[in-house]
């Protein structure tokens, strides 16, 4: 996992940023786990009308990677999606393959504007909206972009699509039934209309981070979100717990 451990957790209170820093998008895109690869197909085998839609034009993102445009979305290992511009200058859904959403689903999404698409996140639209249509009419195609998101989850299954109905962590888990949810996303222009949102899912689970001071940021982070954005995030009923053996964890 490539993960800004310090940008994703700033010695801050919780606020939605952008992030951005620049990556190499073609290794962002390269396969690091063949077992994440093969569960993928393994879901387009069994469920592709949840996981894959629209027919897209992939043939920038095809030459993009130096690879065959035919069957891509088994060949490529993160989740990705297509974002097209159209004539009013608003970023569209146009189709995309993502086997690892975390509680959405990318069928819903189709054809909508971006704005549309992040107005369930509390606040993001009003926080950074303008900032991300400006970032994307700018972006150059000569330079990838990343970010990082987080939640947190009560397990580290990677396909946490709605069908599941995956439970909320309870407040009594300890951390070692607790995930760190990561989602690595980078940004790349293929061409003068097209985008590609890509998407890698991470986990690490709370009682095995990768730094000790991860543990308060963490905490802080928890307890100082809105408390709408806790309820979307699924964390309204445990943050406090969480935060709580976080701390403790921090002073062994």
């Amino acid at each position: 996992m490539n993960a800004d451990w310090a940008r994703l957790f700033p010695e801050s209170d919780y606020r939605p940023a952008m992030n951005l820093r620049v990556i190499d998008g073609r290794d962002y895109f390269r396969t690091r786990d063949a077992t994440v690869l093969e569960l993928r197909r393994d879901i387009l085998r069994t469920h592709s009308d949840l996981h894959r839609c629209g027919e897209p034009d992939v043939s920038s993102l095809a030459r993009y990677l130096g690879i065959s445009a035919e069957n891509l979305s088994a060949v490529i290992e993160p989740d990705w999606v297509l974002l097209r511009e159209n004539a009013a200058g608003e970023f569209l859904v146009e189709g995309g393959c993502v086997c690892f959403p975390t509680m959405w689903s990318l069928p819903e999404k189709m054809g909508k504007p971006l704005g549309e698409v992040h107005a369930p996140v509390p606040g993001l639209n009003a926080a950074l909206g303008a900032k991300i249509d400006q970032f994307l009419s700018r972006l150059d195609p000569a330079t990838a972009y990343g970010r990082e998101n987080w939640g947190l989850s009560a397990t580290p299954q990677l396909d946490q699509h709605p069908r599941h109905g995956l439970l909320e962590i309870e407040p009594d888990a300890a951390l070692d039934r607790i995930w760190l949810r990561i989602e690595e996303q980078a940004l790349v222009r293929l061409d003068d209309r097209q985008i590609v949102f890509g998407i890698r899912i991470g986990n690490v689970r709370l009682d095995a981070l990768p730094s000790p001071a991860l543990a308060p940021r963490i905490a802080h982070a928890l307890r100082s979100m809105p408390e709408e954005m806790a309820t979307y995030k699924r964390l309204s009923g445990c943050r406090a717990a969480v935060a709580e053996k976080l701390d403790a964890a921090s002073l062994h």
